[in-house]
């Protein structure tokens, strides 16, 4: 940890003397005052290179190698024409390895770009690293730190400022061009041309779009190429893609070849224009979801900040969104780029670009351009995205200077949706969910769940007093009766779960687990698909949390039904042996093999019966039996199906050779169990027994949840603590 942080506090350091390096330092520390590009290229960046080089430079870049060579090795392989898209993906990132592993050379140095490093290389420099998941975003920044220095070529002799470049294996680049002859050559133009043009143009992300006026509000990682900006289409791709056909004859550089049949590219167009429209839709769209407003961490002065900064006229969100429409709606007019155009644009017609407004990304993103007004003319009608700073507003005036008392009482009012300030709450998350109701797609409701974050913190802000009583209610009172009915059979091997504590914690009716839930919980919860899903703006609780009530809860649906004690109905069918009769008693339920049909039993035994299984064998043939064991069992062996949870000699052994018996509340599960079972093509599982010298089969088939299934009960794991 030391040295991580070591190199991040040296990292954060080189950020700003790079920037002065590269963009020039500020005015107030020139005319000779400054001398810091010199320390920064002769020391610190060396220094730099030299920490990077064991923790992430070596264990990424033998991955790389071993990754490229393994998959060069594998014997299957498809014909261009045959792949589906599964192998299309897989293909793609092999080019892109073997892209950056060409760019990170001294042969190919002027290809290489940042942000292809980035996209490639993030999984593989964290996980090789062997930092802990706490360290990931650290890790995504000396990466992306790193790699941005890729362009420092040497100057002179002795330059240690120049980028740390890597000697080829050629092998391995010879074997991963001839795999990769499968990858479609319009695939590998698109992955070139994108490239050379992310050369050209600046990379999108938060801090670019915000350049400074994020006030601190507004964060996110994701880098967008410059061939998918809205300057990157318009100046480069859109003339690549029109020229495709003439251009797929030229060199690959990857592939180091001249690619490309005039007679199948045509053919191939259609198809390259609508993959780099969903790749451009697919960055955009990560950059939105990655984009999160910056948490309040129980600071007034950061809410006070952020509600304010999203209510000015030069709101950060509002930039933000405009810039994405901006990049997103591809047939608005181009905007003028200097004073010339400017002019130029009073005295021409306007006229937008041919994409006709159809392309994949322009659909996807449509509902964001009227709510900011994206290609319209301006006007005295005020915008949604206006009217949405206003709602902002009006939030931040009830909330700005309230004193600690105060905080308290609000954050006890909107936990009971009570009070003045919980109405305006509500009323303000009314009117902008109101506004956002047409955003239906896949990037509307991402953009949409951005606009919703800062109501979403304000809730956060105000219920963290209530989730720390929460979280102290479930670690008291909850978690330890959680965890006493998980430590036996059957949600673990070892010792006997008490059914009547399983029924207390568990019954939908008035259990525990139901009563936390019910009071406490349910409001945040909404049901998607079958499964409870967290609404927007509640509590952040962890993923392990929800999938433990999911799970849970279908126990309990399984085990209990509507019923506040346990009803698991299933059916019972035992097959005809020949020349014996088997009787099976389950929970004080008699069954026989005389009977042809299969029996409707019920889980668990009637009070004051007896519980568990006993089956016996008798032959019709007038010969005794001398065997009792399960299948799996060598026939007359000592071995008997032991109950195990028994640490002592089994009950099998201690009364006869010719019954097995599986005692106890659990005892049917036991039974189960033993009977090695297989699922049935039908539904329910078969059964197998050994018994006096006889296979024993039978049918078991449950009637609603299948509490047959392990997974049912192991899966319910109470998580020490639910939220993040």
């Amino acid at each position: 940890r030391r040295e991580i942080q070591s190199i991040e506090n040296l990292r954060k350091v080189l950020v700003k003397l790079d920037e002065y390096e590269r963009e020039g330092a500020p005015l107030f520390m020139r005319f000779g005052l400054y001398s810091g590009n010199r320390i920064y290229k002769e020391k610190l960046l060396n220094i730099y290179y030299n920490a990077i080089e064991q923790r992430f430079k070596q264990p990424t870049l033998k991955k790389l190698e071993s990754d490229l060579a393994a998959f060069s090795s594998e014997k299957t392989s498809s014909a261009s024409g045959d792949l589906d898209g599964k192998q299309e993906d897989i293909l793609g990132k092999k080019y892109d390895e073997l892209k950056v592993y060409l760019m990170w050379s001294e042969e190919f140095k002027d290809r290489a770009e940042p942000t292809s490093f980035s996209d490639t290389l993030e999984t593989t420099w964290f996980t090789e690293s062997k930092l802990p998941a706490e360290f990931s975003e650290t890790a995504k920044a000396q990466l992306d730190f790193y790699f941005k220095q890729v362009d420092r070529q040497k100057e002179y002799e002795g330059d240690t400022s120049r980028f740390p470049r890597i000697a080829l294996n050629q092998e391995i680049v010879k074997q991963a061009r001839v795999k990769l002859k499968a990858f479609p050559a319009y695939l590998r133009y698109l992955k070139r041309v994108t490239t050379e043009v992310s050369k050209e143009v600046d990379a999108a992300s938060v801090d670019t779009i915000l350049a400074g006026r994020s006030q601190g509000t507004l964060e996110g990682k994701h880098t967008i190429p410059g061939a998918y900006t809205v300057e990157g289409y318009r100046k480069f791709m859109k003339e690549k893609i029109s020229k495709a056909n003439e251009e797929l004859s030229k060199d690959d550089w990857v592939m180091g070849e001249t690619t490309g049949d005039p007679k199948t590219q045509s053919a191939e167009i259609e198809k390259l224009e609508k993959k780099y429209f969903r790749e451009y839709t697919d960055n955009w769209r990560k950059l939105v979801r990655e984009t999160k407003v910056v948490p309040f961490d129980q600071s007034q002065e950061a809410m006070e900040k952020t509600l304010n900064a999203f209510s000015d006229a030069d709101s950060p969100m509002k930039i933000f969104l405009e810039e994405v429409a901006r990049n997103t709606d591809l047939s608005a007019e181009p905007e003028p780029e200097g004073w010339i155009d400017w002019i130029k644009s009073f005295f021409s017609k306007k006229q937008k670009t041919d994409t006709g407004g159809n392309t994949d990304v322009e659909k996807d993103f449509r509902p964001l351009f009227d709510f900011v007004g994206s290609g319209e003319e301006k006007t005295d009608k005020a915008l949604p995205i206006e009217l949405y700073g206003s709602e902002i507003k009006r939030l931040a005036n009830q909330l700005v200077g309230i004193s600690s008392r105060e905080k308290a009482k609000i954050s006890t009012d909107i936990a009971n949706e009570k009070g003045e300030v919980f109405k305006a709450l509500r009323t303000v998350e009314n009117k902008i969910n109101s506004s956002l109701d047409t955003f239906k797609t896949p990037a509307g409701q991402e953009l949409a769940r951005l606009m919703k974050e800062p109501i979403t913190e304000v809730r956060v802000y105000f219920g963290a007093d209530a989730k720390t009583q929460l979280q102290k209610t479930w670690t008291e009172q909850i978690l330890p009766k959680a965890k006493e009915i998980e430590s036996g059979y059957p949600f673990e091997d070892q010792g006997e779960s008490d059914l009547t504590k399983v029924s207390a914690f568990l019954n939908p009716v008035n259990g525990t687990l139901t009563k936390f839930y019910k009071d406490n919980l349910e409001k945040y919860f909404e049901e998607s698909n079958g499964q409870l899903v967290v609404k927007e703006g509640s509590p952040k609780f962890t993923p392990e949390f929800v999938a433990y009530l999911n799970n849970a809860f279908k126990l309990q649906k399984a085990l209990f039904g509507n019923n506040a004690s346990p009803n698991f109905e299933y059916g019972f069918q035992l097959l005809p042996v020949q020349e014996s009769v088997i009787e099976v008693t389950i929970d004080g339920q008699s069954i026989s093999s005389t009977g042809t049909t299969s029996v409707n039993l019920k889980f668990p035994a009637p009070t004051g019966t007896e519980t568990g299984v006993l089956m016996n064998f008798s032959s019709t043939a007038g010969t005794n039996s001398t065997s009792g064991n399960p299948l799996g069992n060598t026939a007359g062996s000592d071995v008997a199906p032991t109950n195990p949870n028994s640490t002592g000699p089994s009950q099998f052994m201690q009364d006869s050779n010719d019954t097995l018996k599986f005692p106890g509340s659990w005892g049917l599960f036991k039974f189960f169990d033993a009977g090695s079972p297989n699922p049935e093509p039908g539904g329910g599982y078969s059964l197998t027994y050994k018994l006096g010298g006889k296979t024993i089969r039978a049918i078991v088939t449950p009637k609603g949840g299948d509490l047959f299934n392990k997974k049912t009960f192991r899966d319910v794991k109470a998580p020490d603590s639910f939220l993040q």
